[in-house]
């Protein structure tokens, strides 16, 4: 990485944002090029600002800063070892911006110790699998009886029976709480 006494990557559109001047020895297209890119950025000292193709004003960082960036939407509580083209869109999401970001995160990533000496999972050090268990409409039921209740036609209790999936209801009033009434229940419901 680049050390902290280098000239930052955008001092050309800071020093033209601020003066309105061109640096010396620009050719006529790399002045129509510094022109045209001006327009999508601010100079707020200390810091310089870009209005991103995303609608979101992102803060220009210079050489130095890209190492501890990168580690931190790499490595650490925001990151998760992902791959460069997470971790570049994870340093977009902290509101950070600089032109080469996609290669250099591709550089830090492929190069960070920790991955490679980690690697790939292999199917030997994957969790197994479990099932999930499938239930389809009207498969599984729950039944109970309710009551007793004041005494209606004869009947004391009430005989639910709910689908687990599609919550369908089926009732019936009983005179007992027994397995013969749940039984005749079952098959005349077809549960």
């Amino acid at each position: 990485m680049s050390h902290s006494s280098t000239r930052p990557w955008y001092a050309d559109l800071v020093n033209y944002l601020v003066t309105k001047e061109f640096p010396s020895g620009l050719s006529t297209s790399q002045r129509d090029k510094l022109r045209a890119d001006a327009k999508y950025y601010f100079w707020d000292t200390p810091y310089l600002w870009k209005f991103c193709v995303d609608q979101v004003v992102r803060r220009c960082v210079p050489q130095d800063e890209f190492h501890s960036i990168l580690t931190f939407c790499h490595a650490h509580s925001c990151g998760g070892h992902f791959g460069a083209k997470r971790t570049a869109h994870k340093v977009f999401e902290s509101g950070f911006y600089w032109p080469s970001i996609f290669r250099d995160a591709y550089h830090f990533c492929k190069s960070y110790e920790k991955c490679q000496i980690i690697g790939n999972i292999t199917h030997k050090n994957q969790m197994p699998l479990t099932n999930i268990l499938v239930s389809e409409i009207f498969y599984v039921w729950g039944i109970d009886f309710m009551g007793p209740f004041p005494s209606s036609f004869d009947n004391l209790y009430i005989l639910l029976a709910v689908d687990y999936v599609f919550k369908w209801i089926e009732v019936k009033a009983t005179r007992t709480n027994d397995a013969k009434v749940v039984l005749d229940f079952c098959h005349d419901s077809h549960i």
